[in-house]
C-alpha cells in the first residue's frame, strides 16, 4: 500500500505482483496439509484406491 501511495501509476504491476505471491503461498500450504495428511494416513493413497476397483 505504501509503495502505490507513493507511486500511483505502479498500482497494476504491485497489484499483480501480490496477486501471485498470495496465490503461490496458498499453494504451498495447500501442498504442506496434503502431505501431512498422506504422511499420517488420514486420506487414502492412489495405490489403495487403484487396488479397491
Amino acid at each position: 500500500m505504501e509503495g502505490i501511495a507513493r507511486q500511483p501509476e505502479a498500482a497494476g504491476d504491485i497489484g499483480r505482483n501480490l496477486i501471485i505471491t498470495l496465490a503461490l503461498i496458498e499453494a504451498l500450504v495447500i501442498y504442506a496439509l496434503l502431505t501431512f495428511l498422506v504422511l499420517f494416513g488420514n486420506i487414502p493413497t492412489l495405490i489403495e484406491k487403484l487396488g479397491q476397483l
